[in-house]
Protein backbone atom coordinates (compact mmCIF):
# COMPACT_ATOMS: atom_id res chain seq x y z
CA UNK A 1 0.00 0.00 0.00
CA UNK A 2 1.27 3.34 -1.11
CA UNK A 3 0.73 6.63 0.84
CA UNK A 4 1.11 10.06 -0.50
CA UNK A 5 1.66 13.33 1.45
CA UNK A 6 -0.52 15.86 0.52
CA UNK A 7 1.22 19.57 2.13
CA UNK A 8 -2.46 20.93 3.03
CA UNK A 9 -0.81 23.79 5.05
CA UNK A 10 1.80 25.76 6.66
CA UNK A 11 3.64 24.04 9.11
CA UNK A 12 3.23 25.94 12.43
CA UNK A 13 3.20 25.12 16.15
CA UNK A 14 1.83 27.25 19.24
CA UNK A 15 4.05 25.63 21.84
CA UNK A 16 0.45 24.93 23.91
CA UNK A 17 -0.98 21.96 25.08
CA UNK A 18 -5.08 20.99 24.16
CA UNK A 19 -7.32 23.27 26.12
CA UNK A 20 -9.82 21.46 28.08
CA UNK A 21 -12.55 22.86 25.69
CA UNK A 22 -15.65 20.58 23.83
CA UNK A 23 -14.69 22.77 21.01
CA UNK A 24 -12.19 20.69 18.44
CA UNK A 25 -10.71 23.99 17.14
CA UNK A 26 -9.35 24.35 20.48
CA UNK A 27 -8.88 21.07 21.86
CA UNK A 28 -7.29 19.30 19.04
CA UNK A 29 -5.75 16.64 19.99
CA UNK A 30 -8.73 14.36 19.62
CA UNK A 31 -9.53 16.04 16.31
CA UNK A 32 -6.39 15.46 14.82
CA UNK A 33 -5.31 12.70 16.46
CA UNK A 34 -8.05 10.82 16.77
CA UNK A 35 -11.02 11.45 14.54
CA UNK A 36 -9.22 12.50 11.44
CA UNK A 37 -6.72 9.20 11.34
CA UNK A 38 -9.57 7.67 10.46
CA UNK A 39 -10.99 10.32 8.25
CA UNK A 40 -7.79 10.68 6.47
CA UNK A 41 -7.69 6.77 5.77
CA UNK A 42 -10.97 6.94 4.05
CA UNK A 43 -10.60 9.55 1.92
CA UNK A 44 -7.05 8.87 1.00
CA UNK A 45 -7.14 4.62 -0.28
CA UNK A 46 -8.85 3.53 -3.25
CA UNK A 47 -10.69 0.76 -1.69
CA UNK A 48 -13.34 3.21 -0.22
CA UNK A 49 -14.63 5.04 -3.90
CA UNK A 50 -17.52 3.22 -5.00
CA UNK A 51 -18.95 1.38 -1.92
CA UNK A 52 -20.58 1.66 1.02
CA UNK A 53 -18.31 1.74 3.98
CA UNK A 54 -19.78 1.79 7.75
CA UNK A 55 -17.36 3.25 10.84
CA UNK A 56 -18.82 2.02 13.91
CA UNK A 57 -17.33 4.16 17.22
CA UNK A 58 -18.48 3.78 20.87
CA UNK A 59 -19.09 7.18 22.44
CA UNK A 60 -21.99 6.90 24.83
CA UNK A 61 -24.24 9.54 26.11
CA UNK A 62 -24.24 8.60 29.54
CA UNK A 63 -20.41 9.83 29.76
CA UNK A 64 -21.21 13.47 29.21
CA UNK A 65 -24.37 15.86 27.88
CA UNK A 66 -21.79 16.64 24.56
CA UNK A 67 -22.17 12.93 23.76
CA UNK A 68 -25.55 12.27 24.97
CA UNK A 69 -26.22 15.11 21.39
CA UNK A 70 -24.49 12.55 19.03
CA UNK A 71 -26.53 10.92 16.64
CA UNK A 72 -27.08 7.25 16.92
CA UNK A 73 -26.60 7.13 12.87
CA UNK A 74 -25.24 9.86 10.61
CA UNK A 75 -22.82 10.64 7.80
CA UNK A 76 -18.93 10.10 8.49
CA UNK A 77 -17.12 13.15 8.08
CA UNK A 78 -15.43 11.50 5.25
CA UNK A 79 -18.35 10.70 3.33
CA UNK A 80 -18.68 12.18 -0.49
CA UNK A 81 -21.65 10.74 -1.90
CA UNK A 82 -22.07 14.39 -4.58
CA UNK A 83 -22.99 12.12 -7.27
CA UNK A 84 -19.17 12.85 -8.70
CA UNK A 85 -17.33 10.10 -9.90
CA UNK A 86 -15.66 7.99 -7.59
CA UNK A 87 -17.72 9.05 -4.77
CA UNK A 88 -17.72 7.46 -1.35
CA UNK A 89 -20.72 6.56 0.53
CA UNK A 90 -19.59 6.58 4.43
CA UNK A 91 -21.66 6.44 7.35
CA UNK A 92 -21.09 6.16 11.03
CA UNK A 93 -22.90 4.10 13.29
CA UNK A 94 -23.16 4.40 17.20
CA UNK A 95 -24.23 1.05 18.41
CA UNK A 96 -23.88 1.67 22.29
CA UNK A 97 -25.00 5.82 22.68
CA UNK A 98 -27.67 4.68 24.90
CA UNK A 99 -26.14 2.28 27.23
CA UNK A 100 -25.38 2.21 30.54
CA UNK A 101 -22.28 1.23 31.85
CA UNK A 102 -23.65 -1.54 33.55
CA UNK A 103 -24.65 -3.06 30.13
CA UNK A 104 -21.33 -2.44 29.07
CA UNK A 105 -19.92 -4.25 31.83
CA UNK A 106 -22.80 -7.01 31.53
CA UNK A 107 -21.72 -8.02 28.11
CA UNK A 108 -18.06 -7.66 28.53
CA UNK A 109 -18.49 -10.42 31.77
CA UNK A 110 -20.84 -12.51 29.49
CA UNK A 111 -18.13 -12.77 26.67
CA UNK A 112 -15.12 -13.62 28.93
CA UNK A 113 -13.52 -10.59 28.01
CA UNK A 114 -10.52 -9.36 29.33
CA UNK A 115 -10.16 -5.62 29.47
CA UNK A 116 -7.06 -3.28 29.18
CA UNK A 117 -4.83 -3.25 31.97
CA UNK A 118 -5.66 0.49 32.54
CA UNK A 119 -9.35 -1.06 33.71
CA UNK A 120 -7.75 -3.30 36.19
CA UNK A 121 -5.49 -0.65 37.40
CA UNK A 122 -8.51 1.70 38.24
CA UNK A 123 -9.18 3.68 35.03
CA UNK A 124 -12.59 4.39 34.21
CA UNK A 125 -11.87 5.05 30.63
CA UNK A 126 -9.04 3.45 28.52
CA UNK A 127 -7.86 7.04 27.07
CA UNK A 128 -4.64 8.89 26.67
CA UNK A 129 -2.30 8.27 29.92
CA UNK A 130 -1.78 12.19 30.88
CA UNK A 131 -5.32 13.29 29.41
CA UNK A 132 -5.46 17.23 29.56
CA UNK A 133 -9.01 16.27 31.24
CA UNK A 134 -7.67 14.09 34.17
CA UNK A 135 -8.13 14.87 37.68
CA UNK A 136 -5.65 14.79 40.36
CA UNK A 137 -5.89 10.68 41.32
CA UNK A 138 -5.36 10.51 37.36
CA UNK A 139 -2.36 12.68 37.28
CA UNK A 140 -0.98 11.37 40.37
CA UNK A 141 -1.92 7.50 39.02
CA UNK A 142 0.03 8.23 35.57
CA UNK A 143 2.98 9.24 37.49
CA UNK A 144 3.23 6.43 39.38
CA UNK A 145 3.21 4.27 35.99
CA UNK A 146 5.21 6.34 33.79
CA UNK A 147 7.49 9.22 36.03
CA UNK A 148 9.77 10.02 33.25
CA UNK A 149 7.05 10.74 31.25
CA UNK A 150 5.61 13.36 33.81
CA UNK A 151 8.74 14.79 34.18
CA UNK A 152 8.73 15.56 30.36
CA UNK A 153 5.65 16.91 31.09
CA UNK A 154 6.12 19.03 33.57
CA UNK A 155 9.48 20.07 31.58
CA UNK A 156 7.24 21.46 28.77
CA UNK A 157 4.96 23.09 30.86
CA UNK A 158 7.83 25.33 32.06
CA UNK A 159 9.34 25.79 28.09
CA UNK A 160 5.88 26.56 27.15
CA UNK A 161 5.12 28.69 29.92
CA UNK A 162 1.78 27.32 29.99
CA UNK A 163 0.20 24.06 31.91
CA UNK A 164 -2.11 21.38 31.27
CA UNK A 165 -4.77 22.39 33.95
CA UNK A 166 -5.90 26.18 33.61
CA UNK A 167 -5.35 26.43 37.57
CA UNK A 168 -2.86 24.08 38.71
CA UNK A 169 1.05 23.06 37.29
CA UNK A 170 1.59 19.22 36.82
CA UNK A 171 3.53 18.58 40.28
CA UNK A 172 0.95 19.93 42.05
CA UNK A 173 -2.25 18.01 40.88
CA UNK A 174 0.37 15.16 41.24
CA UNK A 175 1.14 15.85 44.15
CA UNK A 176 -2.57 16.71 45.76
CA UNK A 177 -4.00 13.48 44.48
CA UNK A 178 -4.10 9.49 45.05
CA UNK A 179 -2.73 7.09 42.91
CA UNK A 180 -4.97 4.05 42.73
CA UNK A 181 -4.59 1.47 45.13
CA UNK A 182 -5.38 -0.84 42.67
CA UNK A 183 -1.81 -0.32 40.48
CA UNK A 184 1.00 -3.21 40.59
CA UNK A 185 3.91 -3.65 39.74
CA UNK A 186 3.06 -6.82 37.02
CA UNK A 187 -0.35 -4.66 35.77
CA UNK A 188 2.36 -1.91 34.65
CA UNK A 189 4.68 -3.95 32.86
CA UNK A 190 1.51 -5.29 31.18
CA UNK A 191 0.14 -1.80 30.37
CA UNK A 192 3.78 -0.43 29.32
CA UNK A 193 5.51 -3.23 27.50
CA UNK A 194 4.89 -3.40 24.06
CA UNK A 195 4.31 -6.92 23.34
CA UNK A 196 1.14 -8.12 24.92
CA UNK A 197 0.55 -11.80 25.38
CA UNK A 198 -2.58 -12.31 27.03
CA UNK A 199 -5.64 -14.23 26.16
CA UNK A 200 -8.35 -11.80 25.22
CA UNK A 201 -11.12 -14.33 26.11
CA UNK A 202 -10.95 -15.45 29.73
CA UNK A 203 -10.75 -19.33 29.70
CA UNK A 204 -13.23 -20.99 32.03
CA UNK A 205 -10.35 -22.17 34.26
CA UNK A 206 -9.90 -18.64 35.15
CA UNK A 207 -12.39 -16.19 36.76
CA UNK A 208 -13.71 -13.59 35.34
CA UNK A 209 -13.08 -10.43 37.73
CA UNK A 210 -14.54 -7.01 37.48
CA UNK A 211 -12.12 -4.05 37.36
CA UNK A 212 -11.31 -2.07 39.86
CA UNK A 213 -12.05 1.00 37.32
CA UNK A 214 -15.49 -0.34 36.88
CA UNK A 215 -18.00 1.96 37.73
CA UNK A 216 -15.51 4.46 39.25
CA UNK A 217 -14.32 8.35 38.79
CA UNK A 218 -15.25 9.06 35.28
CA UNK A 219 -14.32 12.35 34.97
CA UNK A 220 -13.89 15.36 32.18
CA UNK A 221 -14.88 13.61 28.65
CA UNK A 222 -16.31 16.06 26.30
Amino acid sequence: MKWKTVQSGKKATRRKFPQQSPDLSVRWCSGYLKIDVCSCAIRNQERFKGIRTLVLSGERGEESPQRAKYPVFEPDRADLRNGKAFQRHVDRLRPVRDWKEAEVWAIIEKYRVRVHPCYYMGWGRCSCKFCIFANRNQFASAARISPLIAVEIIDYEIEFGCTINRQYDLPALIQTGTAYKSITEELIDLATSYNYDQLVIIPESEPWLLPAGAFSENCGVP
